[in-house]
């Protein structure tokens, strides 16, 4: 997403849209730090899920996961405090 304009737009344009429309918009598939900048600088990103947050899970093991407080860490590659705003926030839950 962060080196194809067209691709930006069109999250930019989803994001945007189920905002209007009173949606929470999570985007999937973040497995990098730069999409996670790139979606919280230019698409208006506030929550996503992906391989950068964590592997998938059965739902007890996140569960144990989230009760331990095993995911409120921010990983250290969101530089910005947009992307570890949105980093800790999809973390969270």
């Amino acid at each position: 997403i962060e080196d194809n304009p067209r691709a930006c737009s069109l999250v930019r344009s989803m994001v945007v849209m189920g905002e209007a429309l009173g949606l929470e918009v999570v985007v999937e598939g973040v497995e990098r730090a730069t999409q996670v900048e790139h979606l919280t600088q230019h698409c208006g990103a506030t929550a996503a899920q992906g391989y950068f947050f964590s592997q998938p899970m059965p739902v007890d093991a996140m569960i144990d996961v989230l009760a331990a407080g095993s995911m409120t860490s921010v990983p250290a590659a969101a530089t910005s405090a947009a992307a570890a705003a949105l980093t800790a926030r999809s973390m969270s839950g």
